[in-house]
């Protein structure tokens, strides 16, 4: 077994490790349904904040749009651009959509839509929609991580054991922990995230 895939399999069982502790512990301090799916609405500003840049910008961030640069050229490049809309769509609506969340309680916005306009067929739809969008988004990432694995373990790890052992870690931490769970391994992953960027451009300047 070579150096680095002992590495490897090393790092895969801290990770899986950590995402199991936070789904046992955040068990224990569960108190019902709101606890399980909000968090009890109490989750720090630092760990969202860290868990909504993971969740926003992805393993994409970090591996595809790099290796996408190197292909094609710096031409491509000008869609990093792109990413000045996110934070362009805070400073015109999250403010004040935290701010109603503040003073009524909102938590999604469905929630809120479903308030303003008095009905649930916003708030279904919204709920379509994100489903729509994050289930393939969620497959496309598993299915990547399977084929960065088997990358970097030169093959001795296949693709798809990789991809299922990371779904099945996935499914145990979420369904076990619930939301608090969710944000504070995201908030890992939005560190993994920052500091890869980092450690890609001093690369990149070495």
């Amino acid at each position: 077994m070579s150096q680095v895939l002992i590495w490897l399999l090393a790092l895969l069982a801290l990770y899986c490790a950590y995402c199991v502790l936070w789904g046992v512990s955040s068990a224990r301090v569960q108190a019902g349904p709101a606890d399980f799916l909000l968090a009890s609405r109490r989750l720090p500003a630092w760990v969202f904040g860290l868990f909504a840049t993971g969740a926003t910008f992805g393993a994409w961030t970090l591996l595809g749009f790099p290796s996408l640069v190197m292909r094609d050229g710096l031409q491509f490049g000008q869609l990093a651009l792109l990413a000045v809309t996110v934070p362009l769509t805070g400073v015109l609506f999250f403010k004040r959509q935290w701010l109603l969340g503040k003073r009524h309680g909102y938590v999604t916005p469905g929630e809120m839509l479903s308030d303003y306009y008095g009905g649930d067929a916003l708030r279904i739809m919204v709920i379509g929609i994100a489903l729509f969008g994050a289930l393939p988004y969620a497959g496309l990432q598993l299915a990547a991580g399977g084929s960065l694995v088997q990358w970097v373990s030169g093959g001795a790890i296949p693709a798809h054991l990789a991809m299922w052992v990371l779904t099945l870690v996935l499914m145990l931490y979420l369904c076990i922990g619930g939301l608090r769970a969710a944000a504070y391994v995201g908030s890992l992953q939005g560190l993994l995230l920052c500091s890869g960027l980092l450690a890609l451009g001093l690369m990149a300047l070495w």
